[in-house]
């Protein structure tokens, strides 16, 4: 069930809320305007679905239109504008540390019997992986996936496991 208000700019209608985000849809009418105020904590991303909307800001004016988006940071003083009717999505959200995770297990894949664990890789996470001309699945993430990529445009071609991260060397 969402929260739904009328507004003197048209309608705020909450779709979820918690203490870290919310998400809403609003309904803004062609030259309704809402208040120049300012977020201690919050960041809002706003996504225009159909219309107009200029965001107005201390740093300056944004219009957006359909399968735009714009982020206002915390602190920043602002308001809309309906240029058109408007319907966009507010994310409201505060800044969190995406390496928050501790894993008490370790992630893995079996296939046909086979277990495949990623123990071996630091966090963040795993993004992607690729296939030696051996068969040997090597599991990449953000952090050394580019010094990977560099090493075998240089010809590299022996993976040595030094620590938690996996690196080519030359012969």
């Amino acid at each position: 069930m969402s929260n739904s208000w009328p507004k003197i700019w048209g309608r705020n209608r909450e779709i979820f809320s918690n203490d870290l985000c919310s998400l809403n849809i609003l309904e803004v009418l062609k030259g309704g305007v809402c208040s120049y105020h300012n977020h201690k904590a919050k960041h809002n991303l706003f996504y225009v679905l159909s219309g107009k909307l200029k965001l107005h800001t201390e740093l300056g004016d944004t219009i957006l239109e359909p399968g735009q988006n714009f982020t206002i940071l915390a602190g920043t003083k602002h308001n809309f504008e309906g240029l058109e009717q408007t319907k966009a999505i507010e994310i409201m959200y505060v800044q969190y540390d995406v390496n928050d995770i501790q894993r008490d297990t370790i992630g893995h894949l079996e296939v046909n019997g086979v277990l495949t664990e990623s123990a071996a890789l630091p966090t963040p996470f795993v993004k992607r992986y690729y296939t030696t001309e051996e068969g040997v699945d090597i599991f990449l993430h953000d952090e050394i996936e580019n010094d990977f990529l560099t090493a075998a445009r240089e010809g590299c071609e022996n993976i040595t496991i030094n620590g938690n991260n996996y690196s080519l060397v030359k012969e």
